[in-house]
């Protein structure tokens, strides 16, 4: 004992306090763990339910304070969170089972060093946390289709000799980015990724960090939110018809295509919607269509599988038929009304002659042409129409 202080050596171990009555020492005082986040996104200062089995109360505070910010007390199972402190009104969150201290919404007056302390009857562990919290990164967003290979282009972004570039993925409806550990996910020398095959499971929102030797801060370089959906992947076409592919890419740089070797001439490519539009194709184009597509955030790569079949008719040839039935069609009405009118004329002349002798009893019969004189006295409605005149008095039989 030296002063009043009782000094014990404590192995691993930072000595806080000692008297006769209490000695204290700090074990296993860890090395600090560096977290990055932007405006607005929810941080968990995340540690292990090994740290804090057999723990009597576990308190967090912010490094250089005196007073809590959170605290739970295991004997009497109950969490304290400081509501006097304005700084966080609401925005935290312990979890009592591992210690986890979640600080919602967070913003760049969040950026401190965060203390946990881990009080036990063989001593106080603590845990240290560096938070830096940046104004947000803009979000990149990029749809592909499932099977594609798609790049997450990073060029335009300045990387120092130094740094070392990390990708994080935040999968949809999950909270915490997560180290992607996947090998169809390759990083290139740049430090964009590549995903090979990409599924419905790979989407969410991926996080490149950037850390250096000389810094124990985190910083976001880019952010992608890549949307992967099912598509139509195979078309069946029959020679002689246009098709249109949608990419789902806009704002195209440049493309390529290749395929079984069959000429494309016949192709466009509409770079500002990012539409393939095949005119007239040809049987030798059936097959796979292999598409790269570049532009300045994603290189696509995607198969596209076209079937052409030899059989039947194409749409051009049927509209063809439809037109030539049509003509067929009106030319035999209009036969068949010019046979009604001839068939009509001809009856009502053999009428008119087989009459004729008995009619020539009673009156002479003159055949006259409808444009004579007749038409202006006469009700002369059906043609040909017969006229009797009896005594200066006319009668007529249709």
């Amino acid at each position: 004992m030296r002063n009043g202080y009782l000094y014990v050596r404590c192995a691993s171990a930072r000595l806080v306090s000692a008297d006769e009555s209490n000695v204290c020492c700090v074990f296993g005082a860890d090395e600090v763990k560096a977290i990055s986040a932007n405006v607005g996104e929810d941080v968990i200062l995340e540690t292990d339910e090994a740290d804090v089995l057999g723990a009597d109360e576990l308190s967090w505070k912010i490094q250089g304070e005196i007073g809590f910010i959170a605290e739970f007390d295991k004997e009497a199972n109950k969490v304290s969170i400081d509501r006097n402190d304005k700084r966080f009104s609401g925005r935290l969150l312990l979890n009592e089972k591992t210690g986890s201290l979640t600080i919602k919404n967070v913003n760049t007056a969040d950026t401190r060093m965060y203390e946990l302390q881990i009080n036990s009857r063989s001593g106080i562990k603590t845990k240290t946390f560096s938070l830096t919290v940046h104004s947000e990164v803009g979000i990149v967003e990029v749809s592909v289709m499932e099977g594609d290979s798609v790049t997450l282009n990073i060029n335009d972004i300045e990387v120092q000799k130094d740094e070392e570039l990390s990708w994080k993925v935040k999968p949809k409806d999950e909270n915490v980015f997560k180290s992607i550990n996947d090998e169809r996910f390759k990083k290139g020398k740049t430090g964009s990724l590549t995903i090979t095959n990409i599924n419905i499971k790979d989407g969410g929102l991926y996080r490149l960090e950037s850390s250096s030797s000389t810094s124990i801060d985190i910083k976001y370089k880019a952010r992608f939110n890549v949307a992967v959906h099912d598509g139509v992947k195979s078309v069946s076409v029959m020679e002689g018809d246009t098709i249109t592919l949608h990419t789902g890419v806009a704002q195209i740089l440049t493309a390529c295509l290749n395929s079984t070797g069959a000429r494309w001439s016949n192709i466009n490519l509409n770079n500002e919607t990012g539409e393939i539009t095949i005119k007239n194709i040809r049987g030798d184009q059936s097959g796979d269509l292999e598409v790269e597509i570049n532009t300045t955030i994603v290189t696509l790569h995607r198969k596209l599988s076209i079937n052409i079949s030899d059989s039947g008719l194409s749409s051009g040839v049927v509209a063809g038929i439809v037109v030539c039935v049509l003509v067929v069609l009106l030319f035999a009405a209009a036969l068949g009304v010019i046979y009604y009118r001839r068939r009509i004329s001809h009856l009502q002349k053999q009428s008119l002659s087989k009459t004729a002798h008995d009619l020539s009893n009673m009156a002479s019969v003159y055949l006259v042409d409808v444009d004579t004189v007749y038409t202006r006295y006469f009700d002369i409605s059906f043609i040909p129409s017969t006229v009797f005149f009896f005594n200066g008095q006319h009668m007529k039989v249709a």
